[in-house]
């Protein structure tokens, strides 16, 4: 999302959403809009949250707008297969990184949500299934190649 908080008073407070390949309403000027999607899309990229300055045209070496790009960002995935006293210190430190982190093995007595208290989730299930029946994101490939 991008703000307009510091600026002329008729564009003060204007606000668009970006998305990757697309974005949704305007800062007042189409040649704003193009520099600005460029240098948020590249903060959008990173995860990252910052303040820019524009021209009111869009000129990048200006400082007549100051404008808030907030970028969301889920968090990445980490999977820990094997419930192992190992396992535990992964988890833990995946958790401290910022990973949304899932444990899984086929043992009930070792994985348990006592012995992995840091991971988001725990898995009683043999990881080749587990990995199997888990809802693929848009996009992505298994890994398989087929011939016809």
């Amino acid at each position: 999302m991008v703000t307009c908080v510091a600026g002329p008073e008729s564009r003060l407070g204007n606000r668009w959403i970006l998305w990757p390949k697309r974005r949704a309403g305007s800062l007042g000027h189409d040649r704003l809009d193009d520099a600005v999607a460029d240098d948020a899309r590249g903060n959008l990229a990173a995860g990252r949250t910052a303040t820019i300055h524009y021209g009111t045209d869009g000129e990048r070496r200006g400082d007549d707008l100051t404008l808030f790009v907030t970028s969301y960002a889920l968090p990445t995935r980490m999977m820990v297969f094997g419930a192992i006293d190992f396992a535990a210190a992964v988890a833990r430190v995946g958790k401290f990184l910022g990973h949304r982190v899932t444990v899984c093995d086929a043992r009930p007595v070792f994985a348990t949500p006592e012995r992995f208290s840091d991971a988001d989730e725990v898995i009683v299930d043999w990881p080749h299934r587990y990995l199997q029946a888990r809802p693929r994101p848009p996009g992505s490939t298994s890994g398989r190649s087929s011939t016809s």
